[in-house]
């Protein structure tokens, strides 16, 4: 069976066809831009409005690490607000009193596979995997991508929630309430695939089933791992 797997527009594949991969093989590295926003208001203890009075500089002007980007001069004693970091002047925003400066360089994030299996091919933003069995699923709902080994957990079962149990698993169940999601958030669980939602309750990542049908299939199958991709809503249980 292929697993259809994307991956961020823009972002580099690092995977080959062929490879064999697993959790620990590095999936995609994506660079990302990043800000730093600095409250000019609350470092010269003046109000939002007024911080145009003491800039030093301006919007679109490059900064570098130890630029002053605004002073306050008082009879006694001086205040400023020194850069930290090579980059450019993005935006004074008046209202909230700050200075937001994009940083020059770019700061690469590397994902690693929360899949198992050998690469069939590789495409744009999307890879094929290649397993030894499973089933697709369309999905309600999903915070993020992820996937992993999966754990069932049976409606009105007593579950010991340890590491050895949940750690590094995807919780499949009908829900989690708010001590056990918290319990398996502490216990580094991957996350959580069920018929109800978590807003509110944990940050975990999950996924909610379309139809009940679908979810008391997986459970009934219990295949050994579990994909989740929104992108294309849909989700993979699988074992290879």
């Amino acid at each position: 069976m292929l697993v259809i797997v994307s991956f961020p527009i823009g972002a580099k594949c690092l995977v080959k066809t062929g490879q064999m991969v697993d959790f620990t093989s590095p999936f995609y590295t994506l660079k990302e831009k990043s800000e730093r926003r600095i409250s000019l208001a609350k470092h010269l203890k003046v109000p939002p409005a007024k911080i145009f009075k003491y800039l030093k500089k301006f919007v679109g002007e490059p900064v570098k690490h130890g630029d002053i980007i605004a002073l306050k001069n008082s009879l006694f004693s001086s205040d400023k607000v020194v850069c930290d970091e090579d980059g450019v002047i993005k935006e004074i925003n008046h209202y909230e009193g700050e200075v937001i400066i994009a940083a020059a360089s770019q700061r690469s994030n590397t994902r690693h596979c929360y899949f198992i299996g050998r690469v069939e091919e590789t495409a744009k933003n999307q890879i094929s995997i290649n397993v030894e069995q499973g089933e697709v699923y369309p999905i309600k709902k999903a915070t993020q991508p992820f996937g992993g080994e999966t754990v069932y957990l049976q409606k009105n079962e007593v579950v010991t929630f340890s590491e050895s149990a949940v750690g590094k698993k995807i919780l499949v169940c009908e829900t989690l309430t708010p001590y056990q999601a918290a319990k398996a958030e502490a216990l580094d669980a991957k996350g959580y695939v069920g018929l109800l939602s978590l807003d509110g309750i944990s940050s975990l990542p999950s996924a909610q089933f379309q139809k009940i049908e679908d979810y008391k299939k997986a459970v009934g199958r219990k295949y050994t791992y579990c994909l989740v991709d929104p992108t294309y809503s849909r989700m993979y249980f699988y074992r290879f």
